[in-house]
């Protein structure tokens, strides 16, 4: 109460002395209040009415005040005392307050930002009764800054919404930081001009079997060569060799080309193939297919060897010989001819040419180059005496030897590795008088031996059996061998694939040809005479 008291003073004070109407407002010297006299009973605090109660005042003051701060009306003698009158100021309508002697609202307004007094800061402005930053027009605050959260990455859509450190902020939204050329789609950068994926924009891919090129889908291009060819690329004529690739990664198929005449024999449509060259040079190409396209070829260029046209000829030497195919050979024509069977003595001790003569054979063999074959030419059979090297049988006085056959062994010295055999002829028989003569080697069968004088005479060789034995003691031919024996009188079978009859005073039977499953064969009998002989021509 003594605070009201003092304010209520110090406005009658000003009242006395500026003079105040009706309405509040200084007239001069005096002052009147509609208002009830109030006076002090010199105890502070009270009024006079009730002790310790104060009359709250129900208008304007009524008190005058004088110019000098004592009051215009009575005194009670008391101490002094000052009677005070209020005002309220200007009226201000919520949500406006009095600051200042102003009404202000401060929960807009920068100087009173939240209460009376309290200003905000340069570059800022008052909302919602706090001072935030005045931010440029499509900016906003986010803490201290202003900030376009449409391309800030820290703040992409809104504020503490950061990128990732390989993205940026594209209308609000994170994305990819794509170098320039590039795009970002679903999650990568890619080159739309090129990526099938994406072709021309994001998910646009192209079909199985195109390309992306300058952002349009196209059939793909031929896809790279296959790496180097391996091979001869100086094989012989007509021969066979392997060739090779790297097997390709996504390869489905691989197709080989040769030059004219050559083919491929094994693995074609695979990375590595057998071919036969015929006698043309030329290019060996290869590509491979993908499932879409066949890849640009790789080639080779194949020169073909050969040797020069030539032959080799072997006589009888008495023991096996050797023929080597040449350098790019792989078939020869072979020409074998037997040996004749041996001329019989007579009582005058003259010797007749009486031996039959050996068979003919010509074949075609084939091989590798620098195969080797044995050779075996036979001898002709001797006067009373030994058959002919290679299979002649043995003859005695007045008889002879057969002639031995000439024949040609691959893969081993066997008789039964014998490929062509051209047949020994049988040996004579003379005496006293003239006995017999030897018969013709094969031709498939050898001839059989000739008697003159009613002694049985043997036979010749058959492809399946030795001729049958003549007059006693005359033995049979057998696989290879003429028949004898050395006995008075008695002719030895030629030699062949199977040998003739031996007999007793009667000439022998020839040996047999043979040429099994031999190309261009065919055989004669009894061209040979003398000793046999082998030749090869290619």
């Amino acid at each position: 109460m003594m605070k009201q008291w003092m304010v209520g003073a110090g406005v009658l004070g000003l009242c006395a002395a500026l003079g105040c109407g009706d309405s509040g407002t200084a007239t001069g010297a005096e002052s009147s209040s509609t208002q009830a006299e109030q006076t002090t009973t010199g105890v502070p605090g009270t009024t006079t009415g009730e002790p310790g109660t104060t009359e709250e005042p129900t208008g304007a003051p009524t008190t005058s005040v004088s110019a000098s701060g004592t009051s215009s009306g009575g005194s009670t003698g008391e101490p002094e005392t000052t009677a005070v009158t209020a005002t309220t100021g200007p009226g201000c309508e919520a949500p406006l307050v009095e600051c200042g002697g102003a009404c202000v609202d401060t929960q807009i307004d920068a100087a009173h930002c939240g209460g009376c007094d309290a200003p905000c800061d340069v570059g800022q402005l008052c909302d919602a009764g706090s001072c935030v930053l005045d931010c440029p027009e499509g900016q906003v605050a986010c803490g201290d800054v202003c900030v376009d959260t449409q391309m800030d990455p820290a703040h992409c859509g809104g504020c503490d919404m950061p990128c990732l450190d390989t993205e940026l902020c594209s209308a609000g939204v994170c994305a990819l930081d794509c170098d320039p050329g590039l795009e970002a789609c679903m999650g990568a950068c890619v080159d739309t001009q090129t990526d099938n994926a994406n072709c021309g924009g994001c998910d646009m891919p192209c079909a199985q079997c195109q390309q992306c090129s300058t952002g349009t889908c196209e059939p793909l291009a031929a896809g790279p060569a296959p790496g180097m060819i391996t091979g001869n690329l100086a094989p012989c004529a007509n021969s066979s060799g392997p060739y090779s690739i790297a097997k390709i990664d996504g390869a489905v198929k691989y197709t080989w080309t040769v030059p004219n005449g050559s083919m491929v024999t094994a693995g074609q449509d695979t990375e590595a193939v057998t071919i036969k060259f015929g006698a043309n040079n030329g290019k060996v190409c290869v590509t491979y297919n993908d499932g879409c396209t066949d890849s640009l070829p790789s080639c080779i260029d194949v020169t073909l060897g050969g040797a020069a046209p030539g032959s080799q000829t072997f006589s009888y030497t008495g023991a096996a010989q050797e023929f080597v195919l040449p350098v790019c050979v792989s078939q020869v024509t072979v020409e074998l001819s037997g040996a004749q069977g041996g001329g019989a003595r007579c009582c005058d001790n003259s010797v007749q040419d009486d031996g039959g003569k050996g068979g003919y054979v010509k074949a075609t063999l084939t091989g590798n180059p620098g195969d080797k074959w044995g050779v075996y030419v036979g001898g002709k059979g001797v006067t009373e005496s030994v058959g002919g090297w290679n299979g002649g049988g043995p003859g005695a006085q007045y008889g002879a030897g057969g002639g031995g056959a000439s024949d040609v062994r691959v893969g081993g010295a066997t008789l039964m590795n014998r490929s062509l055999v051209a047949g020994g002829g049988g040996g004579g028989n003379c005496g006293c008088p003239d006995h017999g003569v030897g018969g013709a080697g094969g031709g498939l069968s050898g001839d059989p031996g000739i008697s003159n004088q009613g002694w049985l005479a043997p036979g010749g060789g058959t492809q399946n059996a030795g001729g049958a034995a003549g007059s006693p003691p005359g033995q049979a031919g057998s696989l290879g061998v003429g028949g004898g024996p050395a006995n008075y009188h008695v002719a030895g079978g030629g030699g062949g694939y199977y040998g003739g009859g031996g007999a007793y005073a009667a000439g022998a039977g020839g040996g047999s040809s043979y040429y099994g499953n031999a190309m261009n064969a065919s055989t004669v009998k009894g061209t040979r005479a003398g000793n046999g002989e082998i030749k090869f021509t290619w």
